[in-house]
């Protein structure tokens, strides 16, 4: 693959993606005076942000790596399955082991927190939701890059991991006023 088409495929993409940053760290800063009438809340942010990077990053480079590699087609989806259950796996249980650590953290410095299960509640739940909403984005941006030529690692994963911070700070302030 030469430069020229890196560039053309990256460029683009990395540039909407700092504007989308922007909208997430906007909506975040939104959330100052809930986070901070939350306490513990504030602690999860940056795990649970990485979170959803992480996961569907590692899922979108295993969709392109499988379709590279010949081992996943888009026609028979048993191999999406189980990237996806997976995906389903890790949205549950790294969410609740972040909030463990958040309630940890609160207690041993002594911090007032809210109640562990509603920190349990926050977490997993935003961990599912965006969970869904990103290996539905995972796979649609990972089909339509290779049917249009492009090759999906010079795009998903910036764009998943975007579009997973963007989620993730919407849906943990939704989740965040349920408790609220």
């Amino acid at each position: 693959m030469n430069t020229r088409r890196i560039l053309y495929e990256t460029v683009p993409v990395l540039i909407l993606c700092g504007m989308v940053e922007l909208l997430a760290g906007a909506n975040l800063s939104r959330m100052e005076s809930l986070l901070e009438s939350l306490p513990g809340l504030l602690i999860m942010v940056p795990p649970m942000l990485d979170l959803r990077g992480d996961i569907n990053g590692a899922f979108a480079a295993r969709l392109s790596s499988g379709i590279h590699l010949g081992v996943i087609d888009f026609k028979r989806r048993g191999e999406i399955w189980e990237n996806l259950k997976a995906v389903l796996f890790l949205s549950v249980v790294v969410p609740t082991l972040i909030a463990l650590f958040s309630y940890s953290v609160c207690y041993l410095l002594s911090m007032h927190s809210i109640a562990l299960p509603e920190l349990l509640f926050i977490a997993v739940c935003t961990g599912l939701v965006s969970s869904a909403i990103m290996s539905v984005l995972s796979v649609t941006i990972t089909y339509a890059s290779v049917s249009r030529g492009i090759d999906p690692d010079n795009v998903a994963i910036p764009v998943l991991a975007t579009l997973g911070d963007f989620v993730v700070v919407v849906l943990l302030f939704v989740f965040a006023m349920v408790v609220a």
